[in-house]
């Protein structure tokens, strides 16, 4: 399997490159640009046919530009103006880029789709979606579809996995089967894990301030007046420089670019443990006439970020972001005899749920519970003297539950609608007893329509019916749902479970988990969504965080004093912190919080590691009851560790 936390750090070695690149390029279209800008500014500073580099009483040539006064300061004012301009466009790229995902969706044209659609097309699409957010353990993401585009094509676009969504063209929806549909969402996925989303953000905006200067060169061009002439021959050789900067910038994404799509299509094989699915897509692009190519005016901007080549050119060939198709295709099916497919897509039927399909799911997650139950039996010697499960198996068990899902379709439906969601998260946090729940709707009505709080409370009831186990399987799905609230119905929402959770003076630890998960899935769409900067590379001065993390997931699910010692002590030798020591049992969630917020600036591999400590901690006593799944769901999201990545490798 995959190291998704070793591709990450890839990723940042990949930042590191470009920004290394994009500085010689900056450095390359400054020098270029100097004479144009020169020549511009000196037909400005002149007066009518006696500027500065027009006169004849001047020396010219590289002598003068460097020992006279006049030189050095149109010298300086070049390179200050060419540098004003690319730094200066970069940054305003980069703040129009802060919506995330969502914006770059956008501005391709992308429509959002209802998770409570009953378009079939749209319906499978959706299914497929929220099946391999599933199999990866991260919340469904929104789904945008590019309806004007005919091409077969799919991308991901977000900071990190709080805030991706995945864009889709309406060619990829109506051309692909099932199974082919399902090989693309797994190698989107799989960019969603590997860190590959906010290094193709930062390219965006930093390859645009190179791109400025053939905006600028446009903009001389078409200068008017008696001193127009210099300007607009300026303006000219602006142009030439801007191409070679696009070239440059060509240049740059095809090197970060190329070698990721060879690791996203692995992922994604991982991901469904099927390659015909995937490389079936490849040669359904290939053999179609209209390709991957997309027709949006800002598509070259977001051309690395494709599932396949999205643009048509010789230039666009010769500095391709992604590799060949045929190359790509005899990764995933060596025997592959070189014949493209047609588009014969199998005709779709309303699908009533997301896993009726038996598609299987990640690697470490099991088809059914049984067979969860069944493989964690036969593992039963295994375990022998440690008498735990492994992180892996731990996550196996948090997988099964999900199955739940299957046997309550109402409550599912609930959580795919924007409006039913509301009211399914917020009847999770009603208590069993009547007299709080009374107290707790009089004061979410305050904040929210009373048909809202009426649907919580009838809701509610069902999923305490439905058992604990279901509750967080439930939240996955209806995470998707609340991210298409408006800013106003987000505000208002968050008023009400805020004042659910306070209104009996305490916060249960169910609560904090739910509140933990709302504020790193929810909250982040409609605040910043840059990730936290790492501070940490060691565990060396943070064992009383370390200490803290783990006594709480030691103590979850309602362990004795020796079963929480024992999880506890399993727990810190696996983190290389032997010498750590259990907390109380009543130890403040302000606590726990102040710890994980410490702990969420550390480098990604320690927070890997950190949760797979946690994940030995639950699995300690060889069961992985409903606390103990909310709690590590709730550490590993507020770190930002999805737990596909804490499996083997």
């Amino acid at each position: 399997m995959l190291d998704f936390f070793e591709q990450q750090q890839r990723a940042r070695r990949r930042t590191t490159l470009l920004v290394v690149m994009y500085l010689i390029g900056v450095a390359v279209v400054t020098i270029a640009t100097v004479p144009p800008v020169m020549l511009a500014a000196s037909g400005f500073l002149g007066r009518g046919r006696d500027s500065i580099l027009l006169r004849t009483d001047q020396p010219a040539g590289i002598d003068w530009l460097l020992h006279s006064e006049q030189g050095q300061i149109l010298l300086a004012v070049s390179c200050l103006i060419t540098l004003a301009i690319i730094f200066g466009t970069s940054g305003f790229k980069y703040l129009e880029l802060r919506g995330g995902g969502d914006g770059v969706a956008r501005r391709l044209g992308g429509r959002r789709l209802l998770t409570n659609t009953t378009d079939p097309e749209e319906r499978r699409l959706l299914n497929v979606v929220e099946e391999m957010a599933i199999a990866s353990a991260v919340p469904v993401p929104p789904v945008y579809v590019l309806d004007d585009e005919h091409g077969i094509n799919a991308f991901a676009a977000g900071f990190s996995p709080s805030d991706a969504v995945i864009g889709v063209t309406r060619g990829c929806v109506r051309a692909l089967t099932r199974e082919q549909l399902q090989g693309v969402i797994a190698h989107e996925f799989s960019h969603i894990l590997n860190g590959d989303m906010r290094l193709s953000l930062r390219m965006i905006a930093l390859l645009h301030g190179i791109l400025a200067v053939q905006m600028m060169g446009y903009i001389l061009v078409r200068v008017r007046g008696r001193k127009a002439g210099g300007v607009v021959l300026a303006g000219v050789a602006m142009l030439v420089v801007g191409f070679v900067g696009g070239l440059i910038a060509k240049v740059i994404k095809a090197m970060i670019s190329r070698q990721r799509e060879f690791l996203a299509d692995a992922s994604a094989v991982q991901f469904t443990r099927d390659s015909g699915g995937l490389s079936g897509a490849l040669r359904v692009i290939g053999g179609g006439h209209e390709r991957g190519v997309l027709q949006a005016a800002n598509a070259e901007e977001c051309s690395h970020m494709y599932f396949v080549k999205g643009l048509d050119g010789w230039l666009d060939g010769l500095f391709s972001t992604h590799p060949p198709l045929p190359e790509r295709i005899r990764r995933l099916d060596p025997r592959w005899d070189g014949t493209w497919l047609k588009p014969r897509p199998a005709p779709v039927y309303a699908e009533p749920a997301a896993k009726k399909a038996g598609i299987p799911l990640a690697p470490f997650a099991a088809a059914t519970a049984a067979a969860v139950v069944e493989d964690l039996a036969a593992k039963a010697s295994v375990r022998g003297a440690s008498g735990g499960l492994s992180s892996d198996e731990v996550v196996r068990r948090m997988a099964a539950a999900r199955d739940l899902l299957d046997g309550a379709p109402q409550l599912v439906e609930a959580a795919r609608d924007p409006w039913e969601a509301q009211a399914l998260v917020l009847g999770m946090l009603l208590d069993s007893q009547p007299a709080v729940r009374v107290t707790q709707l009089d004061a979410a009505k305050v904040h929210l329509d009373h048909a809202v709080i009426g649907r919580a409370d009838a809701l509610g009831g069902e999923v305490r019916r439905a058992g604990r186990a279901l509750r967080l399987p439930l939240l996955e799905v209806a995470l998707g749902a609340l991210a298409a609230m408006s800013p106003a119905q987000h505000k208002a929402f968050r008023a009400a479970a805020d004042a659910l959770i306070h209104a009996d003076k305490r916060v249960s630890l169910f609560e904090w988990c739910l509140e933990r998960l709302l504020i790193v899935h929810l909250d982040r769409r409609f605040t910043d969504p840059r990730p936290t900067p790492v501070q940490y590379y060691k565990f060396t001065r943070l064992g009383a965080e370390c200490g803290l993390v783990l006594s709480a997931l030691a103590w979850a699910g309602g362990a004795d004093a020796d079963g929480a010692a024992r999880g506890f002590q399993l727990a810190s030798r696996a983190l290389g912190l032997p010498g750590l020591t259990l907390g109380d049992r009543s130890m403040k969630l302000e606590e726990l919080e102040r710890a994980l917020g410490v702990l969420s600036t550390v480098s990604a591999p320690l927070k890997r590691h950190l949760v797979m400590a946690c994940a030995a901690a639950v699995g300690a006593d060889a069961e992985v009851r409903a606390d103990e799944s909310e709690l590590l769901r709730a550490v590993a999201d507020t770190l930002g560790v999805p737990l596909a990545a804490i499996g083997p490798t």
